[in-house]
């Protein structure tokens, strides 16, 4: 009974430091824009290899990571597309308090992460 004790006694220290891990904080990014950024979502540009190409980087903050993914990707997010209806979308299970109440990101990462989410790919 001890061994599972401590067992999940260190599994739940690991994902309390996993979560303070800058590593934790670029792959939350990454796969943020991986699936919402219309450049990487549609697949003009290869999310896999944009991932790769930074991840060894020294990453000291999300802020940091935040510049260095959307680096090459275009800034000026306007989707054109019609979207969805509202009725179509599922969005029950989506929290994005991660980036929306983190005191550390800048307003102006805050902006470029809600103008992605906003002008998503649809479709």
């Amino acid at each position: 009974m001890r061994k599972i004790f401590l067992i999940i006694c260190l599994f739940f220290l690991q994902q309390l430091h996993a979560k303070e891990n800058p590593v934790f904080d670029f792959i939350k990014v990454w796969n943020f824009l991986k699936y919402y950024h219309p450049d990487l979502a549609s697949g003009k540009q290869n999310a896999d290899s944009l991932f790769l190409n930074h991840i060894e980087s020294k990453i000291l903050n999300i802020n940091q990571s935040i510049s260095i993914l959307t680096k090459g990707l275009t800034n000026n997010v306007n989707s054109t597309k019609k979207g969805n209806a509202p009725s179509d979308v599922i969005d029950d299970n989506q929290d994005f308090d991660w980036f929306e109440k983190n005191s550390t990101i800048t307003s102006k990462n805050k902006k470029i992460l809600h103008n992605i989410h906003r002008n998503r790919l649809a479709g």
